[in-house]
């Protein structure tokens, strides 16, 4: 997972400046594209990008639904071979305050973001206030102050979950994390001996307020009968049982 955490496969801000073909802040003519043949010439890069420009403004110009289609499919195309990067300034906008940011590209926040999925639900939802008093405390123990708390019960919401950097360093283990299935099994004991110590045999039902099972109803009595089926019945009743096959 750290391993994970510290690749990215997105293109850096700049290089996604350059795949949109725009230009960068302070300079007049755009850069080479790495991904085409745009911009190659110094000389000829300006007129490229006007050419460009007059050609994107005329795809979009068509508003009727076959010319949304025909523009649609004309930034796909191009953006397939641009590392998923379309073309225009819509996105420059987003890049340049990225650039002044700690950014995320979307692996960074798959990788983040999909243990937190079972950590949530399979965890945290399980334990009762105590357990997670419990797991916030030996987090602390490892070096990292989460607020684990119920959010009505005042949870910083700025403090419920990691950083990119702390999970990787809870899962590889440091000076104060044991690491992998070791760190997250010491929570796991955590939540499950509180289960037991609560009760609970199903989902999130405890023992107090899991209804116990209704009594079995006594068997009713057979109703007397009267006349001619009470003669039967006796006679049935009296009659010697028949005697074992030799």
């Amino acid at each position: 997972m750290y391993s994970l955490l510290q690749a990215c496969t997105g293109p850096e801000v700049d290089e996604e400046i350059t795949l949109a073909h725009e230009l960068h802040e302070g300079e007049a003519i755009p850069r080479p594209c790495t991904r085409c043949s745009f911009a190659r010439n110094p000389m000829t890069a300006a007129a490229e990008r006007v050419a460009e420009i007059k050609l994107r403004e005329a795809l979009q110009a068509d508003t009727s639904k076959a010319g949304r289609a025909k523009y649609a499919k004309w930034q796909l195309d191009r953006a397939k071979a641009h590392r998923m990067v379309k073309c225009g300034p819509s996105a420059v906008s987003l890049f340049r305050v990225a650039r002044r940011r700690k950014h995320l590209c979307h692996l960074h926040v798959a990788k983040l973001n999909l243990p937190k999925t079972p950590w949530k639900w399979g965890l945290l939802n399980n334990c009762s206030d105590d357990a997670r008093q419990q797991v916030q405390e030996k987090l602390a123990e490892f070096g990292h102050h989460l607020d684990l708390r119920r959010k009505d019960a005042g949870r910083d919401g700025s403090k419920k979950w990691f950083t990119g950097e702390a999970w990787g360093r809870l899962i590889a283990g440091d000076g104060k994390s044991p690491g992998g299935p070791v760190a997250i099994a010491t929570f796991l004991v955590i939540m499950l001996d509180d289960l037991q110590d609560r009760g609970v045999d199903a989902g999130s039902e405890t023992a107090a307020a899991t209804p116990a099972p209704a009594a079995a109803a006594p068997a009713a009595a057979p109703k007397a009968t009267k006349g001619r089926s009470a003669r039967k019945a006796k006679t049935a009743a009296a009659a010697p049982a028949p005697a074992p096959p030799e």
